[in-house]
């Protein structure tokens, strides 16, 4: 026999804010089909916060309500949550580039198989943990040195637009020791992730 599984977006485990009216419901036959209604009924539900701004993490249960976040408080959990500022380096391409990454992020494997390589300076990797919205400051302020001081993006990114091109530059104009030396200037309090394996 048929049965409904009924589920909603509760409110913001922060602030209490509620979600507008919304139910989804899912036809379930049988045991078997639990899993799959679960999984159906919270795509249903991603798709309806996501388009209201609201914060749904990725192992969202629909019988946990602490983690789900308002569009406001979504947006201030996102400036703040922890992020890493990463200097990396391509011998082919002769580039430097700075970047920022989710704290779990995959971003850095994924530069590491198309060829770019965390910098290292005596003996310890150039990456730095701090609030998104402080990583992002910094990553900004470094390339506008860079374009200030005449160091050009790097050509090869540039002709392949590759992605995060405007954040590169060009090796033979650039020196990875001056950069650190502007980050760590501008990132005092930062938590350095030097010989950790995070994100790496």
């Amino acid at each position: 026999m048929a049965r409904y599984l009924k589920a909603w977006l509760p409110g913001c485990g922060t602030c209490g804010r509620v979600f507008r009216e919304v139910e989804v419901t899912i036809r379930v036959h049988g045991p078997k089909d639990e899993t799959a209604a679960d999984t159906a009924a919270i795509a249903a539900l991603r798709a309806m916060a996501n388009a209201e701004g609201w914060f749904l993490p990725a192992d969202y249960d629909l019988h946990d309500e602490t983690e789900v976040r308002c569009l406001d408080c979504a947006l201030q959990r996102r400036a703040t949550e922890p992020t890493v500022l990463y200097l990396v380096w391509s011998e082919r391409r002769r580039a430097l580039k700075v970047g920022v990454a989710g704290a779990v992020s995959t971003r850095l494997k994924s530069h590491r198989r198309r060829g770019w390589r965390v910098v290292e300076l005596d003996g310890r990797q150039c990456r730095w943990l701090l609030p998104r919205t402080d990583a992002l400051a910094v990553e900004h302020a470094v390339v506008e040195r860079w374009r200030s001081a005449g160091v050009p993006v790097a050509e090869v990114c540039n002709v392949a637009a590759e992605n995060g091109f405007t954040e590169t530059a060009c090796l033979d104009a650039a020196s990875a020791e001056a950069t650190v030396g502007w980050i760590e200037e501008m990132l005092p309090e930062a938590l350095s992730l030097a010989g950790s394996s995070t994100s790496s």
